[in-house]
């Protein structure tokens, strides 16, 4: 069986993925494909490994500083009052950061994000427009751009 982000990584080298934002040294960050929180966006390691200690140190140094600095961007596009981070790999063991942008006026701000991501993710609602998923992949990539200097 494929596994899940390989096929994605797969999309986004044959440019399939419309959700695909910028490549990096270590990984490629994506939008999510649902934005039940505004800003959702992915960071999926070019490695299909379950576990950072995987990585060779080198490798794992730059991915989780590349991690870091797509939170950065998140933060500074998107604005939310908290970013949680998530590194799970219960369901898709290849490994992939998830950064939700939290609200204050979020009617669950208090709960993890896990309890309506299930049926947020199948809600037509939360899936942007064309121009709006251009619009936040831009300025994301832009900012992911000045932050790395290029």
């Amino acid at each position: 069986m494929t596994c899940f982000l390989c096929q994605r990584i797969a999309d986004i080298q044959a440019g399939t993925n419309p959700y695909f934002v910028t490549e990096l040294e270590t990984g490629y960050v994506v939008l999510g494909d649902f934005q039940c929180w505004r800003g959702y966006t992915l960071f999926i390691s070019k490695h299909c490994k379950p576990e950072l200690h995987h990585l060779e140190t080198a490798t794992r140094s730059k991915f989780l500083q590349e991690m870091a600095t797509v939170a950065e961007a998140v933060c500074n596009v998107f604005r939310p009052a908290k970013l949680n981070y998530e590194m799970l790999g219960n369901l898709v063991p290849h490994m992939h950061w998830h950064f939700f942008p939290r609200r204050l006026d979020e009617p669950d701000r208090l709960s993890p994000v896990w309890e309506r991501y299930a049926t947020a993710k199948d809600d037509p609602s939360y899936k942007p427009g064309v121009e709006e998923m251009n619009d936040m992949r831009t300025a994301l990539r832009r900012e992911i751009d000045r932050l790395l200097g290029r």
